[in-house]
């Protein structure tokens, strides 16, 4: 199988609490020394966004960015591989069509957008992508009970969630990932 790249969606506001930066943060230095993947992330000089940015850099791994033209974020960033686009659902997008799989780590209100962005596009694509949810810290416990709420009351599909995976400890993410690889390796036609 090709490389892997990874697309990573998380907290880009400095106030992000204490809890959900270390767990991001263990979990990105996990998939760097035991994953052979590239990453594709969005520029920002702040939270846990910027300390992932930081965490690559000191690897010497250079993921790409996608940032907004002209924006401060994508000139500070660490990484030679940058992308500018106009605007944030540029951005979203991009980050989708490079990636192979997406995993989304603690984040705000950019963060949910994006990943109900992402459902939906799994929804109109004809092979959808896989979509790693990080619980580790309930940051999206909220997101698991509105989405039910939803099927429930016939606003979505329990089909909207069939390629997409809850981990809730770091341990369990990783054994997701792994399978995941295994099931795609299986699909190459030799």
């Amino acid at each position: 199988m090709e490389q892997l790249t990874l697309g990573i969606l998380m907290s880009s506001n400095d106030s992000a609490n204490l809890e959900s930066r270390v767990l991001a943060s263990s979990v990105i230095q996990n998939l760097i020394q035991n994953k052979d993947y590239s990453y594709v992330m969005g520029a920002s000089g702040n939270g846990i966004m910027r300390m992932a940015q930081e965490l690559f850099a000191e690897n010497n791994i250079n993921p790409e960015i996608v940032g907004l033209a002209n924006s401060a974020d994508l000139e500070k960033s660490i990484s030679i591989y940058k992308v500018e686009v106009e605007s944030v659902f540029e951005r979203t997008k991009r980050i989708y069509e490079d990636s192979d799989a997406l995993l989304f780590l603690s984040g705000g209100i950019g963060t949910f957008s994006e990943l109900y962005a992402m459902l939906d596009a799994n929804m109109e694509m004809p092979s959808s992508k896989p979509i790693f949810i990080y619980n580790a810290d309930h940051s999206y416990d909220y997101f698991l009970a509105d989405f039910n709420q939803k099927i429930k009351s016939g606003f979505a599909d329990e089909d909207t969630l069939v390629n997409c995976y809850i981990a809730n400890s770091e341990e369990e993410l990783l054994t997701q990932l792994t399978q995941y690889e295994k099931t795609e390796e299986s699909k190459v036609v030799r």
